[in-house]
């Protein structure tokens, strides 16, 4: 797993000084939200954040951060929306589908900890498994 750390810990670094938290927070989890629905469709990608959730220290009051940015999905997006595509299909085929799940998330939600905290980065989890099945319209592209 060390090896797994030394990639994916620079990889969103790199990507969050280039486009920022929000936007490089967003474009992770909605990948691999994305590849999670595929998958296992839209209850088994919710039972697999509510399993992260659920591994979190438990937060009693939360104060929601709403961004001020509004998103621009440009070439860097696009660019870094591709790319982790595409590490999540290595790991997927290197740790199996679940493994390497768990492996991306548990590095993009302790990195999310550390930029939001706990209790909103509890919410924007909550927030992705309450909209998947909007977002599942989206996941033909």
């Amino acid at each position: 797993m060390s090896d797994v750390t030394r990639v994916l810990d620079p990889l969103v670094e790199y990507l969050r000084a280039i486009l920022g938290n929000d936007m490089t927070f967003s474009i992770i989890m909605s990948r691999i939200t994305r590849e999670a629905r595929r998958l296992y469709g839209i209850q088994g990608a919710q039972d697999l954040l509510r399993r992260h959730i659920a591994a979190m220290p438990q937060i009693v009051a939360v104060e929601v951060v709403v961004p001020d940015a509004e998103f621009r999905i440009g070439p860097s997006e696009t660019a870094a929306s591709d790319l982790m595509r595409a590490v999540i299909d290595a790991m997927r085929q290197a740790f199996g589908d679940e493994t390497a799940f768990s492996i991306i998330l548990g590095h993009t939600i302790k990195a999310a900890q550390g930029v939001y905290g706990v209790g909103t980065t509890q919410q924007m989890l909550r927030g992705l498994i309450n909209t998947m099945p909007e977002a599942a319209e989206y996941d033909r592209s």
